[in-house]
C-alpha cells in the first residue's frame, strides 16, 4: 500500500531517496535484516447520499479502517566504498498484493540504484500540496472512504484513479530507476518498466508466479510497457523561505494488439505529468500541485486534477487544511467529478507515535450514475516503528 506518511509526497521521497538521507553505512560484513514499518488505524463516522439507487444506500454510518506493513532492510558498505541495500515489505494483512516494494540498492558519490519493485523517479520525486493527514488527502492516498467512484470504463487495468494525482503508470512493476546525489539544490531520477502489470499480480505471470512464467505477454488489452518515466525536484531556501517543487512525467507505449476493445479504437500511447510547489516560513507550509494523464484514451479519456493545501506545526501539533478537484471524461459530454476538502490535526505522543483526527467533505458527480454529497469524521493513530 502507500506509505507517504509526511506533509508531502515529496518529502516523503526526499527521506527515502536524498543524498543527504540516504541510509548510513553499516559495519563491514554481509547484509543482515532489521526491522521496520508502520501500522495505522482509525474510526470513520460518515454520512452520505442514501437515497434509493445512490451510493451510501444500505451503507454503514462508522467503520474502522486499518493498514500496515512490516520492512526488512539491510545494507552493507564494500570495501571500495559502494553501499549496497536491500528492502521487502510485507503487507500486514492478506490482500492481493501480500509483498508490496521489494528492491536492492546501490549507491555512492554518483546517487542510487534502485532494481526491483518500487514507484517510478516521477512518483518519488514528486511535490504535492502540504497534507496534514496524507492516508487521506496526499497525491496517493491510503484510503477511500466515500462511495461511489466507478472509474473510466474504457481505461483499462492501468486506468488512473480520480483521488490520485501523482504518475502510476508502473505502479510498484519491476523496474530499474536511478536517482542523482542533490546538486545546487537539485536531483533528478530516471526509471525503465518493461511491463506494467506488476509481476505476479495478473495473467500468466499470476497463474504461474513470478520468474517461473516465462517471458509476460506482449498484447494485453489496456497495458503500457517500455515506460519511461523522469523526474526533478528543487530543495532550497529563497530568503527565509524553504522551498520545495518538482515535476515528474511518464510515458507508456500501448502494447500490440491491444489498441480496440470489441472492434472499436480505444486505446494508445499514454503519458502522465505532474508539478508542484511547496513553500514554508516560520511553521507554516503552503503550497499545491496540478496532474494530468490521459489514461492511454484516444477520445475523451483525460484526467486533469489540482490541489492546493496549507499546514502549520507548533511543537508536537500541526494543524491543517486541503482542497482537492479532479475530473475525468467519461466518452461524449460524460464525465465525473470529485472536490474533497479535508480540515485536521495531528499530535506527535512521542517518537513513531502519532494521533490524528479530521472533518472530510467529498463531493463526488457522475454524468450518467448517481453521485455522493458525503461528510466523514475521522481519528485514530498512526505507529511508526
Amino acid at each position: 500500500m502507500k506509505k507517504i506518511l509526511m506533509a508531502t509526497t515529496a518529502v516523503a521521497a526526499v527521506a527515502l531517496a536524498s543524498g543527504d538521507a540516504f541510509a548510513q553505512s553499516s559495519a563491514a560484513g554481509p547484509i543482515r535484516l532489521g526491522l521496520g514499518g508502520y501500522f495505522q488505524f482509525y474510526g470513520v463516522f460518515g454520512d452520505q447520499t442514501n437515497e434509493p439507487g445512490y451510493p451510501g444506500e444500505f451503507r454503514h454510518n462508522f467503520d474502522f479502517k486499518r493498514e500496515g506493513e512490516i520492512f526488512f532492510t539491510g545494507q552493507t558498505k564494500l570495501d571500495n566504498g559502494l553501499q549496497v541495500g536491500v528492502d521487502v515489505q510485507l503487507e500486514a494483512e492478506s490482500c492481493g498484493d501480500q509483498i508490496d516494494e521489494s528492491y536492492i540498492w546501490f549507491q555512492g558519490n554518483w546517487g542510487r540504484l534502485i532494481l526491483g519493485s518500487e514507484n517510478s523517479a516521477a512518483y518519488l520525486l514528486a511535490v504535492g500540496a502540504p497534507s496534514v493527514d496524507a492516508n487521506f488527502d496526499s497525491q496517493d492516498p491510503n484510503y477511500r472512504i466515500f462511495n461511489g467512484v466507478v472509474g473510466d470504463p474504457r481505461a483499462g487495468a492501468g486506468g488512473s484513479a480520480i483521488d490520485a494525482w501523482v504518475p502510476l503508470i508502473t505502479g510498484d512493476s519491476e523496474k530499474i530507476t536511478y536517482l542523482s546525489p542533490r546538486i545546487a539544490g537539485f536531483r533528478a531520477g530516471l526509471s525503465f518498466t518493461p511491463d506494467n502489470s506488476e509481476e505476479a499480480s495478473s495473467g500468466q505471470v499470476a497463474a504461474k508466479g513470478g520468474s517461473f512464467a516465462g517471458m509476460p505477454a506482449n498484447n494485453t488489452i489496456g497495458q503500457w510497457s517500455n515506460v519511461i518515466s523522469a523526474g526533478v525536484n528543487y530543495e532550497g531556501k529563497l530568503g527565509p523561505v524553504d522551498l520545495l517543487a518538482g515535476v515528474g512525467y511518464e510515458y507508456g507505449f500501448l502494447e500490440a494488439g491491444s489498441a480496440s476493445l470489441t472492434g472499436t479504437e480505444i486505446f494508445e500511447d499514454r503519458q502522465a505529468w505532474q508539478a508542484g510547489v511547496d513553500l514554508g516560513f516560520a511553521g507554516f507550509h503552503f503550497g499545491g500541485g496540478y496532474y494530468r494523464d490521459d489514461n492511454g484514451v484516444k477520445d475523451d479519456g483525460a484526467q486533469d486534477s489540482w490541489g492546493l493545501g496549507l499546514t502549520y506545526t507548533m511543537g508536537p501539533l500541526t494543524l491543517g487544511a486541503s482542497y482537492f478537484n479532479s475530473q475525468r471524461e467519461l466518452g461524449g459530454d460524460d464525465e465525473e467529478k470529485l472536490e474533497r476538502i479535508l480540515v485536521g490535526a495531528r499530535y506527535v505522543l512521542g517518537p513513531g507515535v502519532d494521533l490524528r483526527g479530521s472533518v472530510q467533505k467529498y463531493i463526488y458527480n457522475r454524468d450518467d450514475a448517481p453521485g455522493n454529497n458525503a461528510w466523514f469524521g475521522v481519528i485514530g493513530t498512526v505507529l511508526t516503528f
